[in-house]
């Protein structure tokens, strides 16, 4: 059985760690596990990065658009924040590995765009590492009844005191025309009550899985 992890990052950051020791893991079992990424920090043969140089300016054109957006935002604070709009061509390699499944884990700051993630052709599950997934562009939102993951991001829910393009909206509107349901992983009995009341994932198997941990 193939598998292939998808993620920004191998072994940089939390989100990252966690894909990379599942992947670890999975080959342990004996799975034919894969990791793409489009950092690559590790000196891991089964983890494939592009690091031409027409994939380093790439890079470089999603970041600066990635900033943009940042600026153009109605609600200007220090949340971090991924727009993932800018096309990124980076699901025909993931369609060429031919996988069996595809997990796909952390792919903000751009590096999968909410249309190609669409184009996957293979199974597809999504592990949540934070709430993206089912919010806006934010990656952390407040948890109550009100808040606009759980209402749907509607075009006049906004605060009053926010002004500026509503980047959250466009982010959760393209996610709401462009993915259809698939399973969901979350690492918390917390992160996967707040996906089931969320207006995006809301019908989507929604499964806990804690992270593998070597004990």
């Amino acid at each position: 059985m193939r598998v292939l992890m998808v993620s920004q990052s191998d072994i940089s950051g939390g989100a990252a760690r966690a894909a990379y020791r599942l992947h670890q893991g999975c080959r342990k079992l004996g799975l034919d596990s894969l990791m793409i990424v489009r950092e690559k920090s590790s000196n891991d043969e089964t983890v494939s990065c592009d690091r031409s140089i027409s994939a380093k300016i790439a890079a470089r054109v999603r970041s600066r658009f990635e900033n943009r957006m940042q600026g153009l935002r109605a609600f200007q604070s220090s949340e971090f924040v991924s727009v993932n709009l800018l096309p990124t061509r980076w699901s025909r390699k993931i369609n060429a590995v031919n996988a069996d499944v595809v997990n796909l884990h952390w792919f903000g700051s751009g590096a999968l765009s909410i249309r190609d993630a669409a184009q996957i052709k293979s199974p597809m599950v999504m592990t949540l590492h934070d709430m993206w997934g089912f919010c806006g562009a934010e990656h952390y939102a407040p948890d109550h009844q009100t808040v606009r993951w759980r209402t749907g991001y509607g075009h006049r829910d906004q605060a009053e005191q926010n002004h500026g393009v509503d980047i959250s909206g466009w982010v959760w509107r393209s996610k709401r025309n462009h993915w259809r349901p698939i399973p969901v992983i979350c690492p918390s009995r917390w992160l996967a009550e707040c996906a089931q009341s969320s207006a995006l994932m809301h019908t989507w198997p929604i499964h806990v899985v804690p992270y593998a941990l070597d004990v």
